[in-house]
């Protein structure tokens, strides 16, 4: 049934309304009391961009892509729009990994309410079961709390 579900889920190129190169490196991800934000910097290392999660994040994952093959080797677009290998930001429609997290709620987060997002950058996936989509901006900015010597 898991093989079954995995094949059945549709993954869709989320293409922000905003300037973004195809692919990004995802440099740091930071949970903290303002949110999940994922740290991105495109492939030439010009372009910094901060992917901010507004809504409530039920659960993440990271997994190096070596980790994932199995998973990444079964994105097909049925529109033929998109590779994989050639866009960073996705929707994952009839997700398995939002399933699992409506059922271990025992459905007090629906899964029709649950979006799967996600971020396929350099050599890691990145995956956020949410409520909603997420807000990009340009640059990295920290306060002087968050500098370390």
């Amino acid at each position: 049934m898991k093989s079954k579900e995995r094949l059945e889920s549709n993954w869709k190129a989320w293409v922000p309304n905003c300037d973004l190169e195809r692919k990004y490196f995802i440099c740091k991800a930071v949970d903290d009391e303002d949110g999940l934000h994922l740290l991105l910097i495109s492939n030439d290392y010009k372009k910094k961009i901060c992917v901010q999660f507004p809504g409530m994040v039920y659960a993440y994952r990271n997994r190096l892509e070596l980790a994932a093959l199995c998973t990444l080797n079964e994105v097909i677009d049925k529109t033929k729009a998109f590779d994989v290998s050639d866009w960073t930001f996705f929707v994952v429609e009839n997700s398995a990994y939002a399933r699992e997290i409506a059922k271990e709620s025992q459905d007090i987060y629906p899964f029709s309410k649950l979006i799967h997002f996600a971020v396929v950058g350099g050599q890691a996936l990145f995956e956020v079961i949410t409520d909603a989509l997420p807000i990009i901006t340009q640059g990295w900015e920290f306060s002087p709390e968050d500098m370390h010597p």
